[in-house]
């Protein structure tokens, strides 16, 4: 099993850059059938989101830098089994990678989840969390009278958001929540395969938007089989088919006034691999089939 996860992923992203596929899931599914016997070569969702990225650049030409963005709201729906008793709370940590590693910028304080709630809304605060590039959220569950234990994380970049909120509709005390589309869904790679009406051909979630004068907020919207820990629940047991999780966020104006997202016609340059050290800071991690150091921890993350 090892060289398999982070490994697969810089051997997806080379055949994208040289044109091999035009399409992630074809790389990856190519990967998969060379690598393994089961055909499970890339299965951690957050490496998957990321050669997903890679063939957004590679398609629409787009050229990449770090886009400043706030988390406003995060929620969660359905509920999670585990909160079904109303017996419980949440929390949420939020981390944001930097040249100088990974740095914990939020740690929410726990929140209990009321019986009968349809969803769970995670405020973050008037000013929300600034982040930018690369973001990791890892929820946590403290049921009454015993230890904190996770529950899921996942890996995004603030430079793929695209999608705009909904304008929601003021309630009868005159507030208003962006509360998450329920029919909109993204599929997980797994899920694709079982479809064969899915165009292989669109990236996910359209265009990048290119006003950055646009104010209006954007979201984030994740299904379960796309998070890192909750895919693993094949039976629905602690989370439904349709679970998924949605950030609220805010475009931050550049100091700059330049527009947040760019493109070009120039195709993207494949980055160095990483140096030797790096490689051997790595090497120590489990070479479980989930179980990669750098997505777990959160303490490396090397593509």
């Amino acid at each position: 099993k090892a060289g398999k996860g982070r490994t697969g992923v810089m051997v997806c992203c080379y055949m994208l850059h040289s044109r091999q596929f035009q399409s992630a899931n074809e790389a990856l599914n190519f990967y998969g059938q060379k690598r393994t016997t089961d055909r499970k070569g890339v299965t951690i969702p957050s490496q998957r989101r990321y050669v997903d990225y890679y063939a957004s650049l590679v398609q629409e030409n787009l050229d990449y830098h770090q886009v400043v963005l706030s988390i406003r709201d995060v929620f969660l729906e359905p509920v999670p089994s585990q909160f079904s008793g109303g017996q419980g709370n949440i929390q949420l940590v939020i981390y944001n990678k930097i040249e100088e590693g990974t740095n914990k910028v939020f740690s929410s304080p726990p929140q209990e989840v009321k019986r009968g709630e349809t969803h769970i809304r995670i405020h973050l605060g008037d000013n929300g969390v600034i982040v930018q590039g690369d973001v990791k959220l890892e929820f946590f569950s403290k049921p009454k009278m015993m230890r904190k234990e996770k529950m899921f994380h996942f890996w995004f970049n603030t430079f793929f958001v695209r999608d705009q909120a909904p304008v929601p509709e003021p309630t009868e005390n005159g507030n208003s929540d962006l509360i998450p589309d329920q029919s909109s869904r993204s599929f997980s790679y797994e899920e694709q395969s079982r479809h064969s009406t899915y165009n292989e051909m669109k990236p996910r979630g359209g265009s990048l938007s290119l006003d950055s004068a646009d104010s209006r907020p954007l979201i984030l919207r994740i299904g379960k089989w796309d998070l890192d820990d909750a895919h693993k629940d094949k039976t629905n047991k602690l989370y439904s088919s349709d679970f998924k999780v949605s950030l609220v966020l805010e475009r931050v104006p550049c100091e700059s006034g330049a527009s947040s997202w760019i493109r070009t016609k120039v195709p993207p340059q494949l980055h160095e691999t990483p140096s030797e050290s790096s490689e051997a800071d790595s090497s120590d991690a489990s070479t479980g089939e989930d179980d990669e150091e750098g997505w777990e921890s959160g303490e490396s993350t090397y593509l």
